[in-house]
């Protein structure tokens, strides 16, 4: 920072030389050390518009900066106009035109001659340079803001919140204290808290029809998840508390409805398993059925029933084994062998049985019995129809 304990220390000089040069033919006219020492004392008072409006007034009446000028009487002050423009100007946040002043300053080469306000000069000029470097990058920073604030208004004209969300947030990382950009940022985030509200009781009713579907139809799995992914949406909605209380009303319902039914099953293996004993296969096999559709998971009904469904199929080939057995007994009774064999294949295929192989092989005898017959019967023909002279060839 500049000296100014240097300018307070002169003032009691420059007052008397301001009054010694406002005497006797200078009184009619201002010189540049008037305007000079009004600058400086408003430096001192910190008035720092009217400093540069006396230093430029000086700079018009001497635009030269000079050490120990010369002036009225024995006053040679250090006259560096420049200098204190700059630091006037800088006291103004009017950086650029600091800047430019220093560097005249500098460019004059008066101020080499004072090394303490030279060396305040270039610790201005740093401060100057650094000030003019945030301010670039204030301004920089800036139009990032207010191009993320135009991306953020077009991406919310075409319904695309997030990413206006996510552009604004941008900006206000880039300057939180915008209040152009907070008042955008509330707009777009009551915007999606709606959206997603709206969507949320949209997932809700879909999920709660979807529960009273499936309570309708009796599927209360099904209806009982629909309906708690409602209520993990929305804890305090009275429909979604009342599917899942008609849900567990219907739950325990089919609970002693289910209990009803295992015993009916329990009761109708028991009875099925007596009547097997009993040897009554069709009741035995009725029962056990009617069991396993009570109790699809019962082992022991599966496996009776299972047992009873043999043994009458056994039953069935027996009594149709018998059957054609009578029939080819017949059959055989009759001379009708081939039909006999017939009936006597299909038997066999039903089974082993002693008595199909011994009628079979009575059919067998006498159907080569009848072949060996017909055959001598068709003998004497063949040597009747023999040519005259065969005999004697064939003797």
């Amino acid at each position: 920072m500049p000296p100014l304990f240097r300018i307070k220390s002169l003032l009691p000089v420059l007052v008397l030389l301001f009054g010694q040069a406002t005497s006797g033919r200078l009184a009619a006219q201002d010189t540049w050390y008037a305007a000079y020492g009004r600058a400086m004392d408003d430096i001192a008072a910190g008035r720092w518009q009217e400093a540069v409006q006396n230093l430029d007034a000086a700079l018009q009446l001497k635009p030269g900066p000079e050490v120990n000028a010369r002036t009225y009487g024995n006053w040679r002050p250090d006259y560096l106009p420049h200098y204190y423009l700059g630091l006037a100007w800088f006291n103004l946040g009017q950086y650029e035109k600091a800047q430019a002043e220093f560097n005249l300053s500098l460019q004059a080469g008066a101020i080499l001659h004072a090394p303490e306000l030279h060396e305040a000069l270039l610790g201005y000029m740093r401060s100057v340079e650094d000030r003019l470097e945030s301010g670039r990058q204030e301004k920089q920073n800036q139009e990032h803001v207010n191009a993320e604030i135009t991306r953020a208004l077009e991406f919310e004209r075409q319904g695309d919140l997030d990413e206006a969300r996510n552009r604004l947030e941008t900006a206000m990382n880039l300057d939180p204290e915008n209040e152009t950009v907070k008042e955008h940022l509330r707009r777009v985030t009551d915007s999606i808290h709606l959206r997603d509200e709206q969507a949320r009781q949209q997932q809700v009713d879909r999920l709660l029809n979807g529960a009273v579907r499936s309570l309708e139809k009796g599927a209360l799995e099904a209806a009982r998840d629909s309906a708690e992914r409602a209520l993990a949406l929305a804890p305090l909605d009275a429909r979604i508390l009342n599917v899942l209380e008609k849900v567990e009303q219907r739950s325990r319902q089919l609970s002693a409805a289910e209990d009803d039914r295992l015993l009916a099953a329990d009761s109708l293996l028991a009875r099925g398993r007596r009547t097997l004993e009993q040897g009554r296969l069709t009741e035995a096999g009725r029962d056990l059925r009617r069991a396993l559709q009570l109790d699809p998971r019962n082992r022991q009904a599966r496996e009776y029933s299972l047992r009873v469904d043999s043994l009458i199929a056994a039953q069935a080939r027996s009594q149709r084994q018998g059957e054609l057995i009578r029939e080819a007994s017949l059959l055989l009774d009759r001379d009708s062998l081939i039909f006999a064999r017939d009936r006597l294949i299909r038997a066999r295929e039903l089974g082993p049985d002693p008595l199909v192989d011994s009628l079979m092989s009575r059919v067998e005898q006498r159907l080569a019995e009848r072949e060996r017959l017909s055959r001598e019967r068709e003998a004497p023909q063949l040597v009747l129809n023999l040519p005259s002279d065969s005999t004697r060839r064939f003797t």
